[in-house]
């Protein structure tokens, strides 16, 4: 978007920004409407908005993701690998056939290989010269454990490349069908995971701001013109009701203080019950392309109601461009 908005407003001027998001993502843009006034939204779209505290969002939270993160990140366990920065090696490693590298990165290599080989490299306490150099680093090459570190010739990387691409012709069709792109955000949402087992196993027991001052901020503060409230009827997580009631209550304060933005309360927000639950906005097929091709093969009727299964999303996607046009 800021690649692109500045060129599209050279030519058509401003552009009104609208924000979508779904659960928490619901919640980011609840909270950067009302945090940050230098980048205003002209409306927000906001589907199964959800701001319940980690214990609820989260079953079983505290008797087995807490316990379970600790053992996994052993951070007072030098003897054992801290088990999340092995998983976000392994996930950068797994991207890498989706970006066209048959090999990893040379980089990515030598530090799963410090991970294999010196477990206490995963719970890192370096210390820091005063020529700013790494004391670690510096000893490496006196540690009998400590590999050789490799760097893969060009020509061997270009080799496995066209090696890779004529022997597994099923990520070819995958490229095409527009099914890579996907599988990277699959890849790049996984890439939280490490990072919230390390604040987990350090203390961290909710979410930050906490629901009690996402409530205080958007109630005082909450600027959009237009919002769309999507909410599911199968949905347990849900909160649209408690963000419809802060919208509201934001607006109250916007006319009362004669702010321009907002005229009537009664304007401010629409709401749209669909039939549906929490995860029916993910069920969306990878791409356009793959869904015109289920429905050419399949029959429309088949393809989206038994085997991709997106009535619901394509619901959403509907009340979402139907509301666009009114706003």
């Amino acid at each position: 978007f800021e690649q692109v908005a500045p060129t599209l407003a050279r030519t058509y001027g401003a552009l009104p920004v609208v924000g979508l998001g779904h659960s928490t993502g619901a919640l980011l843009q609840l909270l950067i409407t009302s945090l940050f006034p230098d980048t205003p939204r002209a409306a927000n779209a906001l589907v199964s908005y959800n701001n319940r505290p980690i214990s609820e969002a989260v079953p079983l939270f505290d008797e087995v993701f807490e316990p379970f993160f600790r053992y996994v990140v052993a951070r007072n366990d030098t003897q054992r690998r801290n088990g999340a920065r092995v998983i976000a090696v392994a996930l950068e490693i797994a991207k890498s056939p989706a970006l066209g590298q048959w090999l990893p990165r040379d980089e990515l290599i030598n530090k799963a290989l410090r991970l294999w080989f010196l477990p206490q490299e995963s719970h890192p306490a370096s210390t820091t010269t005063a020529g700013g150099e790494n004391k670690n680093q510096n000893s490496d090459n006196n540690n009998p454990r400590f590999p050789p570190q490799v760097k893969i010739p060009a020509a061997v990387r270009e080799a496995a490349n066209r090696i890779g691409k004529a022997a597994t012709p099923t990520l070819q069709l995958a490229q095409q069908s527009g099914l890579v792109p996907p599988m990277l955000d699959v890849l790049q949402a996984l890439d939280q995971i490490p990072n919230i087992m390390e604040e987990v196993a350090d203390g961290a027991r909710d979410f930050c701001p906490s629901p009690s001052q996402v409530q205080s901020v958007a109630k005082r503060a909450y600027r959009a013109r237009n919002t769309l409230v999507i909410q599911y009827n199968e949905d347990s997580f849900d909160q649209s009701d408690q963000m419809e009631a802060l919208v509201r209550a934001a607006g109250k304060g916007l006319i009362r203080n004669k702010r321009p933005m907002l005229s009537n309360t009664d304007d401010l927000v629409k709401r749209v019950n669909l039939p549906g639950g929490h995860d029916t906005p993910l069920r969306a097929p990878p791409s356009l392309d793959v869904a015109t091709r289920a429905e050419d093969i399949l029959g429309a009727e088949l393809a989206v109601e038994q085997v991709l299964q997106y009535r619901g999303a394509r619901q959403t996607v509907q009340e979402i461009c139907q509301w666009l046009e009114e706003c």
